[in-house]
């Protein structure tokens, strides 16, 4: 299979599952709306983030180990790919303990801290030790999912996933139906992770990639030791993007309340959505940018990434603009009014989507490289400035004031390091990535003129009014955004126009 259909595979495979993920996240907020209290629902999103905190015990090993099997890929049957292979999976183990350790130290210290009511202390205790629990069982049969990852075949990652929600919202349903209550997130969770491994062992059959007799080898203690060195980078990446995007309902449990969290929880996971679907085409993108990195073609790798970019941020403004647009009618309509959502947040969310996909594209420089000695301490610094800011903010502004944190300390931060980072990269390989400054200004227009919009269109929840919103922002895209692509997806244009009438091949 060619670089084009790995990538078409994983882009189209990509979106659907992103839309299953949306659907059964969404189905399973209406279920527990239903059949919960909202302080009930605060907790398991509470329990959700602090879960995913736990799973820092990865220390940036699935990365590094992805990455090292990416070098060894093409030259099997190879016994450095398959000491790889058996030292991820050692290192597996390894962290599968530790993660379960700190598990029983969270569940003791961590309600007094976080302010959790003492009715549902009792419930937060078994949430965290059986979602812990969970995580240590599985957290080694992660070593399959590097090896598609290395292969660049997230068709069948996504395929995984996606199983694997269908999954968890039939054992969810199914246990609030038998009045289970709260351990009817940990059934979901746990069939969850029997789907996806499932899947992902099937994926590694089919495709061979497991390691052959002839492969394996026991790794060295220096092996295993370059492969740290190179996690611990990712981990300090990995750390500030987790405490970034992870800790907003700790935060505002503190601060705030369990409803507040219930309130985040809701109205920010159309943001989410939107910034799973528009990273699909740079997650996508990444093995194919190292492989042509790689074989020395710098300056093809380099065009690639700057259109990568170019069409991130556009995708991400239209994403954005949907956001302002529809999502306080969306979480209005979905909660039937139990739950109210600010526009203001939604335009702040947007912005900060455009910042993070286009971090998530240009950041694939370091990938290329492997030179990840300044980007590792990148995430750290934002997300401590945002804490910072958040632990002020939030006592004055509620979520707003948490949304304005994250976007102050993603411009002083993020912003400045891509500008920094593309410019190293172009000297060092005399290439030209560049994003005009008229881009940015469209995109800040685009996000600006959805608002205008929804102050005009979306004060009511009014489906006509919503219509014309959206259909004068489709205009606007066409209008701003079109010209901005029309260098990338003119060679692909010109090289089908003989597929079109006659008539239509004069008119272009």
């Amino acid at each position: 299979m060619n670089r084009t259909q790995r990538f078409s595979r994983s882009i189209f495979s990509g979106y659907a599952c992103t839309f299953v993920v949306a659907a059964c996240s969404f189905a399973s907020i209406y279920l527990s709306l239903h059949f919960l209290s909202v302080p009930q629902f605060g907790l398991w999103a509470l329990v959700f983030q602090i879960n995913g905190y736990l799973l820092l015990t990865d220390f940036g090993m699935s990365n590094a180990v992805g990455r090292f099997l990416m070098d060894w890929k093409d030259q099997r049957p190879s016994k450095q790919y398959g000491e790889t292979f058996i030292a991820g999976l050692l290192i597996l183990f390894f962290q599968a303990a530790i993660l379960f350790s700190l598990s029983i130290g969270v569940v003791f210290w961590a309600p007094g801290l976080l302010k959790i009511p003492h009715e549902l202390i009792p419930s937060f205790r078994f949430l965290v030790f059986g979602q812990a629990l969970i995580s240590a069982v599985f957290f080694p049969f992660r070593v399959f999912s590097f090896a598609l990852v290395a292969y660049g075949r997230f068709d069948w990652i996504n395929t995984g996933a996606a199983m694997g929600q269908l999954a968890s919202l039939g054992a969810f349903a199914w246990g609030l139906k038998h009045g289970w209550n709260l351990p009817s997130y940990l059934f979901g969770s746990l069939m969850d992770a029997i789907s996806t491994t499932l899947v992902i062992i099937v994926a590694n059959h089919r495709l061979h990639l497991f390691p052959k007799a002839k492969e394996m080898i026991r790794p060295g203690w220096d092996y295993l030791f370059m492969i740290f060195r190179y996690g611990r980078d990712m981990f300090l990446i990995l750390f500030g993007n987790r405490i970034l995007f992870a800790s907003q309902a700790i935060i505002l449990a503190r601060f705030a309340g369990l409803e507040a969290v219930a309130a985040w929880a809701v109205g920010s996971k159309m943001f989410f959505f939107c910034r799973d679907f528009s990273n699909q085409i740079a997650q996508a993108s990444g093995p194919l940018l190292i492989e042509i990195y790689a074989k020395g073609n710098f300056i093809l790798a380099s065009k690639k990434l700057q259109d990568l970019a170019l069409l991130s941020g556009s995708f991400a403004t239209v994403l954005g603009s949907s956001l302002i647009l529809g999502n306080r009618s969306f979480v209005s309509l979905w909660t039937k009014g139990l739950i109210q959502w600010e526009t203001p947040s939604d335009v702040v969310l947007a912005f900060i989507l455009m910042i993070t996909c286009l971090f998530a594209a240009l950041c694939h420089v370091t990938g290329m490289t492997k030179d990840l000695t300044i980007i590792r301490w990148v995430g750290l610094k934002e997300s401590l400035l945002f804490l910072l800011f958040a632990c002020f903010l939030v006592r004055l502004l509620g979520i707003f004031g948490m949304v304005l944190a994250h976007f102050s300390a993603a411009c002083l931060i993020s912003v400045p390091f891509l500008f920094s980072s593309v410019q190293k990269f172009n000297q060092r390989h005399n290439s030209a990535i560049r994003i005009a400054p008229s881009a940015f200004i469209r995109w800040a227009l685009v996000l600006f003129s959805s608002y205008f919009l929804s102050s005009i269109f979306t004060q009511k929840l009014n489906f006509q009014f919503l219509s014309i919103a959206f259909v004068l922002l489709m205009c606007l895209f066409v209008f701003l955004l079109a010209p901005l692509h029309w260098e990338i997806v003119r060679p692909f244009f010109k090289s089908r126009l003989h597929l079109l009438p006659k008539s239509f091949q004069r008119l272009f």
